[in-house]
């Protein structure tokens, strides 16, 4: 061998240990860049998201939960870890035994495979575990009793609200493992064998053509090996088996196969005790398993598996049996007391055992003087519907392409020393109105930043040409009363989705003024500081180079969030379901804006309880346990506990010690604004349409099923909404803010009952269900718009109007309970066929006893009810000789309208002529 073929290996040596440092070196800068990429947006926002907590004042809320985690993942991903690399490291050192001893170096690389395997392994199942199971941890280590038990097992229902949610995820978490475990048991020894073949000792030629060929010896024991892991984890997956039958037999509470939800006769007689069978026939499975692979048996490892089945099957098919040829045709006897679990626990679940049942005799003996006397109820009843109302509020209040109103509620103020019952509106800033050329980063993050102000018109106050008359209006708002508004900024509101930046080197924008606008400066100590590192972080978090690069942007500047006020308490709190549509709240003692939202606590898990399908998901518990209040300016959040009996909340703040406040600490003048929810209350509607029953056999048989209300809203027949009202209730003398919804018996027109909700003071909450007489025809809301489309008068009225360029839009019925009779009113509103359309009030209706009338007022309409009513035979009241009264009254109406009472007179009077002419004489007196 010469020197240069000596030179030559060397250098070929040197260019291959050259060309492994380069590929370590690349895959090494790999790595660190998949790492830095994969975990750099997430730490990110874990910090982001502690410096909003922080700038909210609500930092327990994201510590409690960061330390849970911590606290879960560390011990769970150091045991996953080293169980995972133990079990991996044990494998291939047996399997080498099988095989020619591999190099030192292999063994090492082998060993560090395991190694990293094992972590990355533990790392995802940890995370996995710890982000499912977090809050299921804490609410069972904080957990609340509910003070009442099913009825099968007699646990208290906090276990199935609390522990067997925590066992079952558990009990997941290690079925997932044994799982990953069978499948990496698999995997590694198939890779070791494509790597590290059996020796070559006792080979044997399986096909000498093509010189396949294996170690038979070594292969056996190779294989075994890995088939005796496989069984003992096979093994250990039917002890998994059996604690999940037994978790099983507790999720009969939730069953749907009788007549009601919840465990019956054939869930608890048969399906019962299959469980139990089965959770014993799985735990002699486990153990025959093994011993039979040990005593190389395999129809001892079989037996019990194939038991299992067998039971499986004959349990089903005995199930099936009884409920079809024993339960069925004597199904009322056999469900009775299933059906009372039923209906007790999901009145307790959605609070309807709460329910004050009240007689309401509906007398209809209504006269003038009754009207007078409560003419706080009649001045406060609404004839102006929020639908058109907002369509209405944008053209005439929106000043701007970029101001929107986006919701009308409903509330209650004391205006002028006066209870009134108003719309209010708050003017927001929707920046994708703005021009096109106009949406920047610099007009949508550090300009256009806020809306201005609120709208607030009475109920039943219109003007001349129909439309609302504006109590608060303008920009800025100006007002005739002393319902001020000194801080109208809106920084935070229902269409606020995107960050904004403010005390930047740019004023912000405020509101148009003339030519010209006006221009202010968020001032506030909210939001988070972009100073230092922070800008960077954000810029990085909100993927915004221009945030970096921007010159406005200084130390002084803040960055605003979660400007939305859904979005904001969700993230704070998400845990608790918030209601989509908070309200505004002009508080009178400061001058400010702010929104109040409803948040529930839901299970799905309350044993027994029927669920449904509410704006949140299923849920079949739910109680209205928080009220949030945010500063429309401010964006400052508190968070106030209303239902201190819901175990629910309880837990919450028990976790979350200083996050919750006591009602009793709530503004005073905000209490007075809180609501019964409307979603809450419709939800209560629909399961009380069956469940208001307490007898099984009534129940079963559906002999008393209700429905809620039908209408003709717009051009449409829809399900009569739940209307915020103010009237007196039967027993008392005092005007209530009121939330109510008519019911009918199913399928019928008539009303048979009224569901209220109360929201004032002291009485906030409770519900009362006033049930009508069944001895009396009560018309429901749909038989009074049959009655207006069968009317001679008006009926004719609206087709002509809608054939006139117009478009006739029928608002909501409404069913105003005065003294102990039931009024009906229902605007009407008249909208042009153009882009331009602008609904307008031109009539009202009000029904009565047989009478209707429309009239272009409600004080009109009132007064030609109540004149007409005068003339009625049936009323004992009415003194027709009485000609001074009559003339009074008469006074008033057109000549139109005393036609029209003529025509009335005439039809009522049964050819009373002497009284006829008497109202004739009347009549021609007026036109002289």
């Amino acid at each position: 061998m010469n020197l240069s073929y000596l030179q030559s290996i060397i250098k070929r040596g040197e260019f291959m240990e050259s060309s492994k440092r380069v590929k370590v070196i690349f895959t090494l800068i790999f790595l660190v860049l998949f790492i830095f990429v994969s975990f750099t947006k997430p730490i990110i926002g874990l910090i982001t998201n502690y410096l909003w907590f922080s700038s909210v004042n609500y930092k327990e809320l994201f510590t409690v939960q960061l330390f849970t985690k911590v606290k879960i993942f560390i011990p769970v991903f150091f045991l996953i870890s080293l169980v995972v690399f133990i079990y991996l490291k044990s494998l291939v050192k047996n399997y080498f035994h099988f095989v020619e001893k591999p190099l030192e170096n292999e063994f090492k690389r082998n060993k560090l495979i395991s190694l990293v395997f094992s972590i990355v392994f533990g790392f995802m199942y940890s995370l996995n575990f710890t982000s499912l199971l977090w809050m299921k941890i804490l609410m069972q280590l904080n957990k609340f009793n509910f003070g009442y038990q099913d009825p099968i097992f007699h646990n208290d229902v906090s276990f199935y609200i609390y522990t067997y949610p925590l066992m079952r995820s558990v009990l997941d978490a290690v079925f997932m493992l044994a799982f990953w475990l069978l499948v990496t048991t698999v995997m590694a020894y198939l890779i070791l064998i494509r790597f590290y073949p059996p020796s070559k000792d006792n080979i044997v030629y399986l096909n000498p053509r093509n010189n396949v060929s294996f170690s038979s010896i070594a292969n056996k024991k190779v294989y075994s090996y890995m088939i005796t892991k496989v069984t003992v984890i096979g093994s250990m997956i039917f002890v998994l088996f059996a604690l999940s039958y037994y978790l099983k037999t507790y999720e009969l509470l939730f069953s749907s196969r009788g007549v009601a939800y919840g465990a019956s006769y054939t869930d608890i007689n048969v399906t019962l005790v299959s469980y139990r069978i089965q959770m014993v026939i799985a735990l002699v499975s486990s153990v025959g398993i093994y011993i039979g692979f040990k005593r190389r048996s395999l129809k001892l490892s079989l037996v019990g598996p194939v038991l299992f089945l067998a039971v499986t099957l004959i349990t089903g098919g005995s199930a099936m049996f009884i409920q079809k040829f024993v339960v069925e045709p004597d199904e009322i006897s056999k469900e009775t007391k299933f059906l009372e679990y039923n209906i007790e626990n999901t009145q307790r679940a959605y609070n309807l055992d709460k329910v004050v049942e009240k007689e309401f005799p509906v007398d209809q003996d209504l006269t003038k003087k009754d009207i007078e006397e409560n003419s706080e109820i009649v001045d406060n009843i609404r004839i102006n519907d929020y639908r058109p109302l907002k369509q209405t509020y944008n053209q005439i209040q929106g000043i701007r392409l970029y101001y929107k109103f986006n919701d009308i509620d409903i509330d209650r103020y004391q205006i002028d020393g006066k209870y009134t019952e108003v719309f209010i509106s708050a003017r927001e800033m929707e920046q994708n109105s703005l021009d096109e050329k106009a949406q920047t980063w610099l007009n949508k993050h550090l300009i256009y930043t806020h809306g201005y102000g609120a709208v607030v018109s009475p109920v039943n106050k219109i003007t001349q040409n129909g439309q609302p008359e504006l109590l608060v209006k303008n920009l800025p708002p100006t007002t005739n009363t002393d319902l001020k508004i000194e801080r109208p900024e809106l920084y935070f509101g229902e269409l606020n989705n995107d960050y904004i930046v403010v005390k930047t080197g740019e004023e912000e924008f405020d509101y148009p003024s003339g030519s010209d606008n006006k221009r202010t400066i968020f001032n506030s100590d909210r939001g988070i500081p972009l100073a230092g590192i922070n800008k960077l972080l954000f810029s990085i978090e909100e993927n915004s180079l221009k945030m970096l690069l921007s010159n406005n942007i200084t130390k002084d500047s803040k960055i605003i969030i979660h400007r939305n006020i859904v979005d904001r308490l969700k993230t704070l709190t998400p845990f608790i379901q918030y209601d989509e549509n908070p309200y505004l709240v002009i508080n009178k003692e400061d001058g400010k804006l702010y929104w109040i939202a409803d948040g529930y606590t839901t299970s799905t898990m309350h044993p027994y309880s029927q669920p449904y399908v509410t704006k949140f998901g299923r849920a079949n518990y739910i109680r209205n346990s928080v009220k949030a209040v945010v500063d429309a300016y401010s964006g400052e959040v508190n968070l106030y506990v209303f239902d201190k009996n819901d175990p629910l909340i309880k837990t919450y703040s028990k976790i979350f010690k200083n996050s919750f406040k006591d009602k009793s600490e709530m503004d005073k003048y905000l209490f007075a604004h809180v609501k019964y929810p409307q979603d809450l209350f419709e939800l209560q509607a629909r399961v009380y349409k069956s469940y208001h029953v307490n007898n099984p056999t009534v129940f079963y048989n559906g002999e008393d099923v209700w429905d809620i209300a039908t209408e003709k809203y717009m051009s449409e027949v829809q399900d009569v909404e739940s209307n915020y009202l103010m009237f007196k209730l039967p027993d008392s003398k005092k005007l209530e803010f009121l939330l109510s919804i008519p019911f009918t018996p199913k399928e019928k027109a008539n009303m048979n009952s009224l569901l209220i909700a109360r929201n004032d003071g002291d009485n906030y909450g409770k519900i009362v269900m006033y049930r009508f007489p069944k001895d009396k025809n009560v018309q429901g809301p749909m038989m009074i718009e049959s009655r207006i489309d069968q009317n001679s008068e008006i009926s004719p009225q609206l087709t002509l109007w809608g054939q006139q360029g117009s478009s006739v839009l029928r608002g909501n019925i409404l069913v105003i309970p005065i003294n102990n009779s039931l009024l009906y009113i229902e605007p009407i509103y008249l909208q042009a066929d153009n882009s331009n359309n602008l609904p307008e009030l031109k009539r009202v209706i009000i029904a009565y006893k047989e009478k209707i009338v429309m009239e272009d007022t409600l004080e009109k309409a009132i007064d030609s009810m109540f004149s007409i009513n005068k003339f009625d035979s049936s009323s004992s009241q009415t003194d027709y000789t009485n000609t001074d009264t009559t003339t009074s009254v008469i006074s008033d109406a057109s000549l139109n309208e005393l036609l029209i009472q003529v025509e009335q007179a005439l039809n009522q009077s049964k050819g009373d002529i002497d009284k006829l002419e008497e109202l004739i004489n009347v009549i021609k007196s007026k036109i002289k």
